[in-house]
């Protein structure tokens, strides 16, 4: 997944995904 690759703004790509960056 690289949608983990943002900070801690995982909300505004993955709403249900939020990494926790």
């Amino acid at each position: 997944m690289a949608s983990v690759r943002y900070p801690r703004r995982g909300r505004i790509t993955t709403p249900r995904n939020k990494p926790k960056f």
